[in-house]
């Protein structure tokens, strides 16, 4: 073999690597290789986000304890919690008295989203999208921020969410629409055909907004059944 087809050959990897690692978040290799990147980035993670606190909290918090202003004690799920930027935007309301699961299956990013909770009512659960360790109809409203892409089957994801909330809840998830979902071969839905998803997948009333910039922030909710 020669040294150009060598040559050839590790660019090609290298460009691989870069593709998958970096662009794609090892998405294509399965959540194992996921959350090994994301335990890898961990203690980067927040630099790397860059969150603006009183902006989450206006964009996200309040529109949350809204929504269940008239469920006393009610029960919130956040799924794919990673450092608590869910709990964050919501405890620091005085009024709030949400019950809070989060869960994460990095468990180094786990360890710091339970650190910085560690004053608030929050439970962590070591644990991926599919399957969840919860029964069906345990809340109110469940939340699942810039993980959609990331899973195996959106579709599936999308049921198991389903699943265990409550009918009449609301389901509050990101769908990533920035130029670089097209690296996410097969893990991404475009933005016009994101509702009908939706609810062919079960749910109704979606309402879209903007989110940050590489997402939409979809609001939808489960129907009661009559």
């Amino acid at each position: 073999m020669s040294i150009h087809v060598l040559i050839t050959a590790l660019v090609l990897f290298l460009a691989f690597l870069f593709w998958e690692l970096i662009l794609c978040e090892g998405v294509h290799l399965g959540p194992k290789a996921v959350v090994w990147l994301y335990n890898l980035t961990a203690g980067r993670y927040e630099g790397i986000k860059r969150y603006d606190p009183a902006w989450e909290r206006n964009l996200l918090g309040d529109a949350v304890v809204n929504a269940t202003w008239s469920l006393p004690d009610a029960r919130l799920l956040d799924v794919g919690a990673g450092t608590a930027r869910v709990a964050r935007a919501i405890f620091p309301r005085e009024d709030c008295s949400l019950q809070l699961t989060c869960v994460e299956p990095a468990i180094k990013m786990l360890a710091q989203g339970r650190a910085l909770t560690a004053r608030w009512p929050v439970q962590w659960v070591q644990a991926y999208a599919v399957p969840l360790p919860f029964p069906e109809n345990s809340f109110d409203l469940v939340l699942c921020l810039e993980v959609l892409e990331f899973t195996p089957d959106s579709a599936e994801t999308i049921r198991e969410l389903k699943r265990v909330l409550r009918p009449g809840g609301w389901l509050i998830i990101t769908n990533r629409v920035s130029g670089d979902a097209f690296f996410l071969v097969g893990h991404t839905i475009k933005r016009e055909a994101f509702p009908a998803f939706l609810e062919d997948n079960g749910l109704k009333a979606v309402e879209t907004y903007p989110w940050q910039l590489d997402y939409d922030l979809v609001w939808t909710q489960k129907p009661v059944e009559h």
